[in-house]
């Protein structure tokens, strides 16, 4: 399904094209053209899963490696550690290397953070006249517990939500992907019900456990982050699909996402 452009006068006007144009469906592509941010959870439960998310971005991080581009960032919860232009496995794993799991798990505050970071971007951006070759931005963050610190993600998304909507920014520069690292049968739940909180203009996706565990045997591996990475929507085509998704729910009363 091909993208809807905004209506005229709803947002500013000259916005990268990009952005009315379907998501790309190679890797090579997707890294030359949008920028993405792991926001990756360095609790002390992640221990057991940190060697499995460092080598599931490895892979990722060679495409920017092997195209030459600086449109890969990461950053960690509670670690200070966050580099921009990430390149190859050998960064990745060095980032790996000086963060140690620790600590709760403060979704919400780093969340606000990095949608503020962006915010900030964009209005500079339209400032200085190079609004119209900024990227669609996808936010990856990759956790495996209940978050435990700070403002709730639900509330952080829906005020950025508000924010973004009324600086009049498109609607597709910015996508939250939760991918839950591990079995913990509560963070599943509550990582899907961040897909229907109100007023967060579809900007929010999430893929559980439950939903990948067969194809990685249990594990998320590079194939599989690969997957999510390219089979995402873009808010605007997602609203139409939670729509559908409702109406399925109040006809059968099956749950989907």
């Amino acid at each position: 399904m091909e993208p809807v452009a905004p209506k005229p006068g709803t947002v500013i006007p000259d916005y990268n094209p990009i952005l009315d144009e379907v998501r790309p469906k190679k890797m090579d592509d997707y890294i030359r053209d949008y920028r993405i941010f792991f926001v990756i959870d360095d609790s002390a439960s992640m221990v057991s899963h940190w060697n499995e998310t460092r080598d599931a971005l490895s892979e990722i991080a060679d495409y920017a490696l092997n195209y030459h581009t600086d449109t890969i960032d990461i950053r960690f919860f509670n670690s200070g550690y966050s580099r921009r232009g990430v390149r190859g496995m050998k960064e990745v794993m060095g980032a790996f290397r000086s963060v140690s799991p620790s600590n709760g798990t403060p979704t919400g505050p780093v969340l606000k953070e990095v949608l503020d970071q962006q915010l900030d971007r964009l209005n500079s951006a339209q400032l200085n006249g190079t609004y119209s070759s900024e990227r669609p931005l996808d936010i990856i963050v990759l956790t495996d517990g209940l978050p435990n610190q700070g403002p709730p993600p639900a509330t952080v998304i829906e005020e950025a939500a508000k924010r973004f909507k009324a600086g009049g920014h498109h609607q597709n520069l910015v996508g939250i992907q939760f991918v839950q690292i591990g079995d913990d049968e509560n963070a599943g739940p509550t990582l899907l019900s961040l897909i229907d909180c109100a007023n967060n203009n579809h900007m929010v996706d999430t893929l559980s456990y439950s939903q990948y565990k067969e194809q990685g045997g249990g594990k998320l591996t590079p194939q599989i982050l690969k997957r999510i990475i390219l089979g995402a929507l873009h808010p605007n085509l997602r609203s139409y699909w939670n729509q559908f998704r409702h109406k399925v729910n109040e006809r059968t009363s099956l749950v989907i996402y």
